[in-house]
């Protein structure tokens, strides 16, 4: 995908992950005939021993590392790929193991609420059921499924058995009744909107298009740098005609839109009608969770970054040089230069709760939050509650937040060092000995890599 497409499709995986989608028959025969010739992967390998806390049995293996890619379980479906990353295939396996869809997917993703996945051929996008069978075959150049996740921060959206989870960046999850889907050449894509048969309800005939959410998608008419965007209902209609320079999806019932050119256009926000309800005035604009905005006055690279409420009115002056979502009253804020600035926090009246201080911060989850103390080669991460007590000293290369009360932390540098797992105390529960670890999912596993496998371990 090429250009303006490689940019947004950069920025949907960051911001959305949207719409799978799934519909009618056409490839049992593919699974048959990939059962013939496609090696049979062993099902119970020999178990790995692991270190862990003795009086813990946290850490088991549940399923053995021998996976070159493996995906959360959804559903109680999780995509593996066996093979590298150019030649491997994708294919799916239950929460014993068991593949259970063979690996013949050149692209797989995860089985969303609804039970469908979308899944890749070649160059084209179609979707599958719990069983393998095509829903739609694959047709489309380009495809999003029938849920969207709302995502802030350029940080991922969690999972779990259920579909994907909301985690402290994210600000919305909806069900929806229409995916996007795109036709055409790689360049001259056409966007439109496929319902759940696979066949399209609005045509295409955009030339880009965001999922629906909240009843609106943005579509852009046009190329990048002189299309305009508006919003269609899901009858196809316009509801705001376009006009533009980009927009995003609403939240909050507000949406971020931008006048002018990508460099010098100022961002605003507008309701569903289309009138202003902030005026453009700002360099760049975050969008609406829990009634509060993060906003920058100036261009991204000197530009303060503050916080408005819902009627445009500021609640925290534009003071930091970098500034995160506000969740639950609380946003990490930067000060200084990305080398020596620090981390700090503060509430939605712009006093500080931790004054700047630390050279990393994440969010709250769970009453906790990892800070780096020291520089960013040599510093330590620790866990800290909101009043700033530490409650895990500074001793992790590498620390993520907590997940159903376990963290996985990594000891050493990002070459030789390993992951392990610790609880709210800092106590290990599984020693350091994982080449790569995430968290922990709803149902109580943990992706883990060995030896260049993956693997799932349960909590």
């Amino acid at each position: 995908m090429l250009g303006r497409k490689n940019d947004l499709m950069q920025r949907r995986r960051l911001w959305i992950i949207g719409a799978v989608t799934v519909l009618i028959a056409v490839g049992v025969y593919a699974v048959l005939a990939h059962h013939s010739i496609f090696p049979r992967l062993t099902e119970n390998p020999p178990a790995i021993k692991l270190s862990q806390t003795p009086s813990s049995p946290t850490g088991q293996f549940a399923i053995c590392p021998r996976f070159d890619a493996a995906l959360p379980f959804i559903n109680g479906l999780a995509a593996v790929r066996v093979g590298d990353q150019k030649t491997g295939k994708w294919g799916y396996i239950d929460n014993s193991g068991k593949m259970v869809i063979n690996p013949h997917f050149d692209v797989a993703n995860g089985f969303w609420k609804g039970g469908l996945a979308d899944v890749k051929i070649g160059n084209k996008w179609g979707a599958i059921d719990s069983r393998g069978e095509y829903i739609i075959k694959p047709q489309f150049s380009d495809i999003e499924p029938f849920i969207q996740a709302f995502i802030a921060d350029d940080r991922g959206v969690g999972f779990d058995s259920a579909g994907p989870l909301l985690d402290a960046q994210s600000a919305l999850i909806l069900d929806s009744d229409l995916a996007v889907a795109a036709i055409g050449d790689v360049g001259a894509f056409k966007y439109g909107f496929i319902a759940k048969d696979g066949h399209f309800l609005i045509n295409p005939q955009f030339d880009y298009a965001w999922p629906f959410i909240d009843g609106l998608a943005a579509v852009r008419v046009g190329d990048p740098k002189t299309g305009k965007w508006g919003f269609i209902d899901t009858a196809g209609r316009y509801v705001i005609y376009p006009q533009f320079d980009d927009a995003m999806p609403f939240t909050d019932g507000l949406a971020r839109v931008r006048i002018g050119d990508r460099i010098t256009g100022i961002w605003g926000y507008i309701d569903k009608s289309g009138k202003f309800v902030v005026n453009p005035q700002f360099g760049s604009a975050g969008f609406f969770m829990q009634g509060v905005a993060r906003v920058c006055i100036g261009d991204q690279k000197a530009g303060k970054w503050g916080y408005i409420d819902t009627s445009g009115r500021t609640i925290v002056n534009p003071q930091f040089d970098s500034a995160r979502l506000m969740v639950d009253g609380i946003a990490a804020v930067h000060v200084g230069d990305e080398s020596t600035g620090r981390w700090g926090y503060v509430d939605k009246s712009g006093k500080y709760l931790l004054k700047p201080q630390f050279s990393d911060a994440m969010d709250f989850i769970d009453g906790l939050a990892a800070v780096r103390v020291g520089d960013n080669k040599t510093g330590k991460w620790e866990y800290i509650d909101r009043t700033g007590r530490i409650v895990v000293k500074p001793q992790f290369d590498a620390a993520t937040p907590f997940s159903h009360g376990i963290a996985a932390v990594r000891v050493g540098d990002e070459k030789v060092g390993k992951w392990g797992y610790i609880d709210h105390t800092g106590k290990f529960l599984l020693n350091p000995q994982f080449d790569e670890a995430r968290a922990f999912t709803n149902d109580g596993l943990a992706r883990v890599k060995v030896a260049g496998k993956w693997g799932y371990i349960r909590r």
